[in-house]
């Protein structure tokens, strides 16, 4: 009885086995399957990701990060990195119950897919500051460079608003002492008013980072007085007679355009408002004049500076156009085909310097038909046209000239007894016969009579 219970039982564990090592590989089996369907992948998300810091106490400011931004590599399916987008990922540095000062904090990487998980984050570590937030009111030095043109002086330079509030961290806004700008007021002579751009600078006058200015700009005043006993006058330049036949002067300009001239009172307010150079010639001229001249001082007048200016005068054609009929030459075509153009002459528009224009030849105009790789048939062809240098072509008429390719055809001719000429070949849209071509002449041949 005990043997007969002993073997069931042996039955039993033995079935029990061989079923929990069925389980086990068919669970085994799945696992692969879902692995090859669906395989892990560990690589580097290619998106750096901003770097966030959470739980910032109040009235205290973060600056100097030794990163912005962070690398991760993930592990995870293929269905997961499928969908993955930077906005499922955060990282993160924790400030809470951080104390004000220099940090170095972990930096922490959140995923909201749990079938990822992280590796590798670049940087492990970043380094921060956290101070104070401070503010103070700090005032606007513009510095005032360069010197006014010449019988003339600045007065004091006026600022609105002359002070300015900083606000930063407090180790910084400590630094700052005043918000600095400049003003030019090289060869000034006229009162100069500018909106300037301000930076907080300290006792060193550098450049303090990370701290703002509100309001960032001031408008900055410098009044310009002249002298007494000097006068400003336009410069004008004294041009004779005119430029060769078919130019023109295009510009006339004169450096500097103001001359500062001083005297007694009485003499400067006799003056005119302008003072001449001395005479320029453009007689038949044809090229730019360059020339440095004198001025023309009034007596009891004397100039303040280089009495001399640079006298610049342009000269150019004058330009017109005209109308070339050209007969296009075709470019490219088969010897074993030929074209006919309709129409056989263009009207080419030039345009240019009249001497130019003057000067040109028609053959100087070509107009060319590029045939080439074109087969037989009617196209529409572009002329293209090439003209002297110095000339540009305006338009061509008409835009496009149509071309009838075909086979070149060397025509038979037949003389038959009835003396009609036949030439045997059909004409076709497709057929040119060539002009001047050799003509073959057949005749029958005439079988005579027997004489009786």
């Amino acid at each position: 009885m005990r043997s007969a219970t002993a073997s069931r039982l042996r039955q039993v564990f033995n079935h029990l086995g061989n079923l929990i090592i069925s389980i086990l590989l068919a669970v085994l089996v799945w696992i692969v399957s879902v692995q090859e369907a669906n395989p892990n992948i560990e690589k580097l998300y290619t998106t750096p990701l901003q770097i966030v810091a959470q739980h910032q106490p109040a009235g205290l400011l973060v600056y100097g990060e030794s990163a912005r931004v962070a690398r991760v590599t993930l592990s995870g399916p293929q269905t997961a990195w499928d969908v993955l987008t930077p906005d499922r990922l955060a990282v993160t540095v924790d400030l809470s119950e951080q104390a004000p000062g220099s940090l170095e904090l972990p930096v922490r990487v959140t995923i909201a897919d749990r079938a990822l998980r992280v590796v590798k984050v670049e940087p492990t570590l970043i380094t921060l500051k956290m101070e104070p937030l401070t503010e103070k009111r700090v005032p606007v030095n513009v510095s005032v460079v360069g010197e006014p043109a010449l019988g003339y002086a600045a007065a004091a330079i006026a600022l609105q608003p002359n002070t300015v509030m900083l606000r930063g961290p407090a180790s910084l806004v400590q630094q700052v002492l005043a918000a600095g700008g400049q003003v030019s007021i090289q060869e000034a002579r006229l009162s100069i008013s500018q909106t300037l751009s301000l930076t907080p600078r300290n006792a060193d006058g550098q450049v303090v980072s990370i701290v703002t200015l509100a309001p960032s700009t001031t408008l900055a005043s410098v009044p310009i007085n002249q002298l007494g006993g000097f006068r400003d006058l336009a410069v004008k330049i004294d041009l004779r007679d005119n430029a060769a036949t078919g130019y023109l002067i295009a510009s006339v300009s004169v450096y500097p355009q103001i001359a500062t001239v001083f005297g007694s009172p009485t003499t400067l307010d006799a003056l005119p408002g302008f003072i001449a150079t001395e005479p320029v010639s453009v007689t038949n001229a044809t090229q730019d004049i360059e020339e440095r001249l004198r001025l023309s001082l009034p007596s009891g007048v004397s100039m303040l500076g280089d009495p001399f200016v640079q006298v610049s005068v342009k000269i150019r054609a004058i330009e017109s156009s005209i109308k070339v009929q050209r007969p296009p030459q075709t470019q490219g075509l088969l010897s074993s085909l030929l074209a006919r153009l309709s129409p056989g002459v263009v009207d080419v528009i030039v345009s240019g310097p009249v001497p130019r224009l003057d000067a040109l030849r028609a053959e100087d105009v070509v107009v060319a038909l590029n045939l080439l790789n074109l087969e037989v048939g009617t196209h529409q062809i572009a002329p293209e046209v090439s003209v002297p240098n110095g000339l540009m072509v305006v338009s061509v008429n008409p835009a496009t000239v149509q071309v009838i390719i075909g086979e070149v055809i060397t025509p038979t001719v037949t003389i038959t007894s009835t003396g009609v000429i036949t030439s045997g070949l059909p004409l076709t849209s497709t057929s040119l016969i060539t002009t001047g071509l050799p003509i073959t002449l057949t005749s029958p041949r005439l079988t005579p009579t027997p004489k009786k």
